[in-house]
């Protein structure tokens, strides 16, 4: 279980992955459930959100982009079609489909795009926190605060100038 939790997957390698993935689950759907579209949407939004945790930092935003590709690959495979009308029918049936479940679509590329945004934002923390920590270790114990600069309360307690002497 550790080893899964520490894989990281390059872009191509984490849409290749969501993408057989949601085909996988497309024929898997369209056998045992007959079709739904409702468990395929709902384990469309699963696979995106692990597409996020299993890519590498650096190509954390690939998800998002791929995620409504494998939506629409794995549709082809659940939808289907009758087989009768060929090509053209195929792929009427697909368009339909994409338009009837947009909400699934739009839904699960926000919900990918958000992890990946808060993924983002957590590393960039982290990576901060351990820069600082570093500066710190680095200046040793000995590094104290700079002194600040004296501000408007400051002035009243300092003591009064002396004038110069006239020309």
């Amino acid at each position: 279980m550790t080893r899964l939790a520490a894989l990281r997957l390059t872009a191509l390698g984490g849409g290749l992955l969501t993408i057989t993935a949601m085909v996988v689950i497309a024929g898997l759907v369209r056998l045992l459930l007959d079709a739904s579209t409702a468990v395929y949407g709902c384990c469309f939004v699963l696979v995106g959100l692990a597409s996020v945790v299993w890519v590498r930092p650096a190509d954390v935003f690939s998800a998002p982009v791929v995620a409504p590709i494998a939506y629409a690959t794995g549709l082809v495979l659940l939808t289907g079609g009758s087989g009768d009308g060929g090509f053209g029918e195929r792929v009427m049936t697909v368009v339909t489909a994409l338009a009837v479940e947009a909400a699934w679509v739009y839904g699960g590329t926000l919900a990918t795009a958000l992890a990946a945004l808060a993924r983002r934002a957590t590393l960039a923390a982290a990576r901060r926190r351990a820069r600082e920590a570093a500066a710190r270790r680095a200046a040793g114990p000995k590094a104290q605060k700079p002194p600040k600069p004296p501000g408007p309360r400051d002035a009243e307690q300092a003591p009064p100038r002396t004038r110069r002497p006239a020309r």
